[in-house]
């Protein structure tokens, strides 16, 4: 089974309707596929980073709210270890 592609097959009918056949529904397919699973990566690269910043933020927030002492950058690592796989 093809993954689905919307845009593509929309695209052939109406290329083919009007006359013309120069369109690789096959080649556009695959385009279509190989867009629509960047985009899904891009989403969850998104998501990583949003994450990333909010984990930088709690430590940045613990950093200015408690001091420079040992225990507030021992509690700045604790949260930044949390980025850590």
């Amino acid at each position: 089974m093809r993954t689905p592609t919307p845009r593509t097959d929309a695209a052939v009918k109406l290329t083919f309707a009007a006359g013309h056949n120069t369109v690789c529904p096959n080649f556009a397919r695959t385009l279509e596929t190989e867009l629509t699973a960047l985009a899904a990566e891009r989403d969850e690269l998104r998501s990583e980073v949003e994450r990333c910043n909010d984990i930088i933020n709690r430590a940045s927030v613990q950093f200015f709210h408690d001091g420079t002492d040992g225990e507030t950058a021992a509690k700045m690592l604790t949260v930044l270890n949390e980025a850590k796989p």
